[in-house]
């Protein structure tokens, strides 16, 4: 009982929920981002190759392939924790609420100003600063090896 004391004004049990809401979804997809297609074969075929240039092309273009399908399935399991309402009004410790939570109060209190600034700032935020980091992270050159 006392353990249950110790995680009352933790964030624990709602990180617990969350994990519990989102591990159907990731055990459904990671199996289907997971499967090898014809560029990763001969990604990791190039991989065995003799030549060294080959060897570090192949283990760029190899971490490119993995890193895309897990930040393709860690969007997607962020984006089924971050809207969910039921876990986050019900077990966010005091102070701790959720943007999702707080725009439901919003909504039912008639502060309509507030309201349509944070769902500006909700809804287009996480997008944004995705996209930013996409446009970075293609950016990037391989290393020349000429």
């Amino acid at each position: 009982m006392n353990l249950f004391n110790a995680m009352y004004d933790t964030p624990l049990p709602l990180v617990l929920a969350l994990t519990w809401i989102a591990l159907p979804a990731a055990l459904i997809l990671a199996p289907i981002l997971r499967q090898r297609s014809t560029s990763q074969h001969l990604t990791w075929l190039t991989r065995l190759s003799l030549n060294k240039q080959h060897q570090t092309l192949a283990s760029h273009l190899r971490w490119q392939q993995q890193i895309r399908s897990l930040l393709l399935l860690s969007g997607i399991i962020a984006y089924i924790t971050y809207h969910d309402l039921p876990a986050s009004a019900l077990l966010s410790p005091p102070g701790m609420q959720g943007a999702v939570v707080r725009l439901y109060n919003l909504m039912h209190y008639g502060k309509y100003e507030t309201l349509s600034a944070m769902v500006v700032l909700t809804y287009m935020l996480p997008p944004t600063v995705l996209g930013l980091l996409l446009v970075i992270a293609r950016g990037r050159k391989l290393p020349d090896h000429g």
